[in-house]
């Protein structure tokens, strides 16, 4: 890690305390934006209790990631205010934030696989599912046993980094990318076989796989960077994507669960046979138009 110098005007902090100062600022900006999401929800949605519950789960753990970053801060600049001996300890607010991240991250891909396995259970098999589920028990044991080894190791975290750490911390980031990789690769797949030749359906679909390759995408290439850079680089550039990864699952999230209600206010043309789960064009009422087949779990309700 590159050293701390002294300068005239005092010490200059920024090798070590500009990535987590910068990943504190971005952080509250996001941490702003799932609040903002989770207020929506909540207001206009009435989904299982299930549901609610774990959108509450989330947006708890969210807000309490943002303390505990904030305090990390706090604790290395103002009690110690001069002394570069706090900076060589990594705090324990920020070791129960990794175990945070790991949580929602954990969470955030059951949903996902709860969402695929909904969707096309009755049209492929459970291997997908499943293997997005192992894949994501994998994850979290590596990121738990992580954040072990940084209550344990938490003199050689930022500084004399420990091969234990750096290898639980590899693991668990790049089994969340794969695990993501194949998550958002089944769905799209899985929705670009339901397109029915309908204008209105097929424009839901679009929109559909529009918000999966975005939500997967987003995830994945930030869990990709930061892998790459924690192990190229010797200065604190990974700490602000591992902070705000949490905010990028959480707001992912949400935005999934309020996107049904933008897709409800894009279908007005489509009518729902409530006992058929049916579609058609109400455009095309006067003529002849089979009315086409689609899981309403897709369009509504389980995406």
């Amino acid at each position: 890690m590159s050293t701390i110098a002294t300068q005239p005007g005092g010490i200059d902090l920024s090798p070590v305390m500009a990535p987590v100062f910068w990943g504190l600022t971005v952080s509250m900006i996001l941490g702003g934006i799932s609040i903002l999401q989770a207020y929506i929800y909540f207001v206009n949605n009435r989904d299982q209790l299930v549901i609610r519950l774990t959108a509450l789960f989330m947006i708890a753990l969210d807000i309490a990631s943002s303390a505990l970053v904030a305090q990390s801060v706090y604790s290395y600049l103002v009690p110690h205010f001069g002394s570069l001996l706090p900076l060589q300890t990594f705090t324990t607010e920020l070791a129960v934030d990794c175990m945070l991240s790991t949580i929602i991250t954990f969470v955030s891909q059951l949903f996902f696989a709860r969402q695929l396995w909904a969707a096309t259970r009755k049209r492929t098999s459970f291997s997908i599912p499943l293997l997005i589920v192992f894949c994501s028990v994998c994850a979290f044991a590596f990121g738990t046993a992580c954040t072990v080894v940084m209550v344990l190791y938490r003199h050689n975290i930022f500084l004399n980094r420990n091969s234990r750490f750096a290898l639980l911390f590899g693991l668990a980031k790049g089994i969340s990318a794969l695990t993501d990789v194949i998550a958002t690769g089944a769905l799209f797949t899985f929705l670009s076989s339901s397109r029915t030749g309908l204008k209105g359906t097929d424009s839901i679909v679009k929109t559909l796989m529009e918000y999966t390759i975005e939500r997967g995408a987003l995830v994945t290439v930030i869990q990709v960077v930061l892998v790459i850079i924690f192990f190229t680089s010797d200065r604190l550039y990974w700490v602000p994507l591992h902070v705000n990864l949490t905010k990028l699952y959480a707001n992912a999230f949400f935005a999934i669960l309020n996107a049904r209600n933008i897709l409800n206010e894009r279908r007005p043309a489509l009518q729902l046979s409530s006992h058929r789960h049916t579609f058609k064009d109400r455009s095309d009422d006067d003529c002849e138009m089979p009315a086409v087949t689609l899981k309403k779990s897709v369009i509504i309700s389980d995406f």
